[in-house]
């Protein structure tokens, strides 16, 4: 094994990322700022200011080698679990649109299912670096890796946040099966989820309500609908070269949390076809790299460790488009790296340095 640099695509690729978001929130956030807060100017600072605390966090995660991650598996996993547990407390938990995700300090939010993605993704790569020749096993190599995950999913669940939980579940699922794990112990599983997922959707009616306007939302454009449709309307005002920064109407109190799950929406407005390929080529390049340094990784831990955070953020880049353009049901996931800032800014920062300091260490 030998050093080197980091891999600088793969950190051109971050900070463009985080550059454009700063950008787009800037343009989309004084109207709602000025309305909320009586400050044109307030989600943007804060949303500076989280950037400033990602950036922290990525470079301690740059220069801190990654194995030393693997002794803080077991604490990390039990502040995940600790925080999953009094959020769902009324008088410590902040509810928010019907949920119990956040914790509040201050004037800042925390939400704990964000800790619990990467925590997850670092418990799963040591556990089957640890248990390499146990892993076709139903007892010794399957049975620990799903009831952790299992109860992570739970506890999220209870919030509710079904969103993150099909995150988190889905990942998993690639991780053990990378690292391998009897896939038919993984088809079984996806059986007995399958109705109690089915269940979970389709028996709440907000759910429900949402699936319905994700097949038809011109069925109720003024209720379950009107989300999709602003979106679909901003990608078509944006044409091809878009509107101009600044210059969007969608942002202007018509396309719901435009800075947080619908900031692409945005970006197809203001920025046209040309700024929405652009971005996306951009996100192809990062979910690239990051596959190439699993690849790469001078062992199993730096490998799983690295397809894990690498899944992690393509799914929720993959979703959170998906959303924007009709082809996936709302599920409250942002868009990492872009979103407005917080606990998932911060996080996926972090996943990022992670991923540099296994690209400094090659074969």
């Amino acid at each position: 094994m030998s050093r080197r640099g980091c891999d600088h695509y793969l950190l051109g690729a971050a900070v463009t990322l985080v550059s454009i978001g700063v950008v787009m929130i800037y343009s989309t956030t004084s109207a709602i700022s000025l309305k909320t807060y009586g400050d044109s100017y307030y989600i943007f600072k804060k949303h500076l200011l989280w950037v400033g605390v990602g950036g922290i966090v990525m470079f301690l995660a740059r220069y801190i080698d990654y194995h030393r991650i693997r002794v803080f598996t077991y604490p990390l996993l039990f502040i995940s679990f600790f925080l999953l547990l009094i959020v769902i407390i009324p008088s410590v938990g902040t509810k928010v649109g019907g949920a119990r995700r956040w914790l509040r300090f201050g004037g800042f939010s925390f939400q704990p299912g964000e800790l619990a993605k990467v925590s997850i993704i670092i418990f799963l790569a040591h556990s089957l670096t640890k248990r390499r020749d146990e892993l076709k096993e139903f007892v010794q190599g399957f049975l620990p890796n799903i009831f952790v995950v299992g109860l992570c999913c739970l506890l999220i669940l209870v919030e509710p946040d079904l969103g993150t939980a099909f995150l988190i579940f889905v990942v998993s699922m690639f991780v053990m099966y990378m690292g391998g794990v009897s896939i038919l112990h993984l088809i079984g599983l996806v059986g007995v989820i399958s109705p109690m997922a089915y269940f979970a959707v389709f028996n709440v009616e907000y759910r429900r309500r949402r699936i319905m306007a994700f097949v038809d939302p011109w069925k109720d454009p003024l209720g379950s609908g009107f989300q999709i449709i602003q979106s679909l309307i901003s990608f078509g005002r944006g044409h091809i070269a878009g509107v101009g920064i600044g210059e969007g109407k969608q942002k202007l109190f018509f396309l719901p949390e435009a800075h947080t799950d619908f900031i692409f929406s945005v970006i197809g407005e203001e920025l046209g076809l040309i700024g929405s390929v652009l971005t996306l080529s951009i996100f192809f390049l990062l979910v690239a790299r990051g596959i190439r340094i699993s690849l790469k990784a001078p062992d199993l831990y730096g490998k799983y460790l690295a397809f894990g955070i690498t899944v992690m953020l393509a799914l929720q880049i993959v979703l959170n488009i998906c959303v924007t353009i009709g082809l996936f049901p709302p599920k409250g996931i942002p868009l990492p790296l872009i979103s407005v800032g917080g606990s998932s800014l911060v996080v996926a920062m972090g996943m990022i340095g992670i991923l540099l300091n296994i690209s400094e260490q090659v074969r």
